[in-house]
């Protein structure tokens, strides 16, 4: 018999289909052209480039991660000195490096004028122009952009530009026009012309943009701008404004070899109103787990939860681990989108004697058999609006993951047989939000929907009138 074709939430379950998420930056892409060199790095948990642009040994560190350490340490491996930190606009996903990198190598930053940034730098505008070992790098407004955002055309030795550093141009076209910088700028580019990003879209190919893909999205026949497409990922709405205000301020330089202030632990956390992470995997938080801590397990996309759960203006996160390893990783972690951490292994917190909770899996047979004999029980699906569509349990009602905080009313009344996602990570959070908001105990389904298609219950597919109950 020949076995059914898997969706991608069963492929995730199976252990077949992987979403590679790149921790620290990673070199993603590097090109040699006229007079110097470009090198882009990718931190894929996030979705943002940056870049290292260098000319006779000379280099410009753009749009850099709080964490330098592999920028660092492709400078020392090929010779080069850091002579500036670039920043096109006051990053609202994640805690910039300019303040790190002006600190270790004793370099200026460059950024956006009337940015009203607090701390000492050098402002740039349509009007500014620097020398980078052969290369002419002149800066001007971004398309339709707000004033604390600029790009940056670098010129080779024959004079034309060859890269152009757009920052976040590309993803504000939406709601604005292109400015008038554009125009001659585009018309002055030649054919080989590579147009960075700031951050991943769904259309930026390896990296980067053509000139008649940057065309494309600003220069439409109609005479309007293109809209862009999402972005591959993103935080917020939550904490955007604080991490540009942390940004603005000028972030404090981290102690990297000790990221987190080791914490005793402490009954009065143990609270529906705490900040209490647990990085654990979700079975061992699923077996014991400190009251109403959320399980956003560090294999995977931690930054990007926390920040989309959390306010890093609001306080420290208080971290709970198997060990100091892991709660250290976390540390690190969580200081590239602004938090504070403090932590203690769960271990502490048992020895102390303090109260443990523990939270419950369900199969897909448990479930099915759940469902048949209540009618009125009900499988809360936490993915996105767009992957419930594609696949759903019968009976399920969709409230995606960020949202669920702010719409958890609508289900706490209701018998919830199980939480869903596609293989067990998005439920496990949302699990504990459930208990946060209410106290109850909420069963997961082992391995998620890909785990139901598996067993061969039956989907419903399509798009629904209604996503909740």
């Amino acid at each position: 018999m020949e076995r059914p074709k898997l969706s991608c939430c069963a492929l995730v379950a199976e252990g077949l289909l992987r979403i590679t998420d790149e921790k620290a930056p990673c070199i993603s892409h590097g090109m040699n052209f006229d007079g110097g060199r470009v090198v882009q790095f990718r931190l894929g948990i996030m979705s943002a480039y940056s870049y290292l642009l260098s000319s006779c040994g000379s280099g410009l560190l753009i749009d850099p991660v709080r964490e330098l350490g592999n920028y660092s340490r492709y400078l020392d491996e090929h010779g080069i000195r850091l002579e500036g930190v670039f920043l096109t606009h006051m990053h609202a996903d994640f805690v910039a490096g300019h303040i790190e990198a002006s600190e270790r190598y004793k370099v200026p930053v460059f950024i956006p004028r009337g940015t009203g940034a607090g701390f000492s730098h050098i402002p740039v505008g349509g009007d500014s122009e620097f020398r980078l070992g052969r290369l002419t790098l002149r800066f001007f407004s971004a398309a339709g952009s707000a004033c604390d955002d600029v790009c940056l055309a670098v010129g080779t030795t024959a004079g034309d530009p060859a890269l152009v550093f757009i920052g976040d141009a590309a993803e504000g076209t939406e709601r604005r026009s292109p400015g008038p910088d554009w125009l001659p700028l585009l018309s002055g580019c030649g054919s080989g012309t590579r147009f960075y990003p700031a951050h991943e879209t769904d259309d930026c190919g390896e990296g980067w943009f053509s000139l008649d893909g940057m065309r494309r999205r600003f220069l439409a026949r109609t005479g309007g701008p293109v809209p862009p497409p999402e972005r591959t990922c993103r935080i917020g709405p939550r904490d955007t404004e604080s991490l540009r205000i942390i940004n603005r301020s000028g972030p404090p330089v981290v102690d990297w070899e000790n990221p987190y202030a080791p914490e005793t632990p402490d009954i009065s956390e143990a609270a529906p109103r705490s900040r209490v992470v647990d990085v654990r995997n979700a079975a061992r938080y699923a077996s014991g787990h400190i009251p109403f801590s959320l399980n956003i397990e560090s294999n995977g996309r931690l930054e990007y939860w926390a920040g989309a759960l959390f306010d890093p203006l609001d306080g420290a996160l208080i971290v709970t681990g198997g060990n100091g390893e892991e709660i250290a990783d976390a540390g690190r972690r969580l200081r590239i989108v602004g938090f504070d951490v403090c932590g203690f292994p769960f271990s502490a917190w048992k020895r102390a004697g303090f109260p443990v909770r523990r939270s419950s899996f369900v199969s897909a047979p448990e479930l099915a058999r759940a469902l048949e004999s209540d009618g009125k029980a009900l499988v809360l699906d936490v993915r996105t609006r767009a992957e419930w569509e594609c696949c759903r349990i019968a009976r399920s009602v969709n409230i995606p993951l960020r949202e669920l905080q702010e719409r958890v009313g609508e289900v706490c009344s209701r018998k919830i047989a199980a939480v869903v996602c596609a293989s067990g990570y998005l439920s496990a959070i949302a699990a504990g939000i459930l208990e946060r908001c209410g106290g109850r105990d909420v069963c997961r389904l082992t391995g998620g929907v890909g785990s139901w298609i598996e067993e061969g219950f039956p989907v419903v597919r399509g798009r629904a009138s209604r996503s909740h109950a």
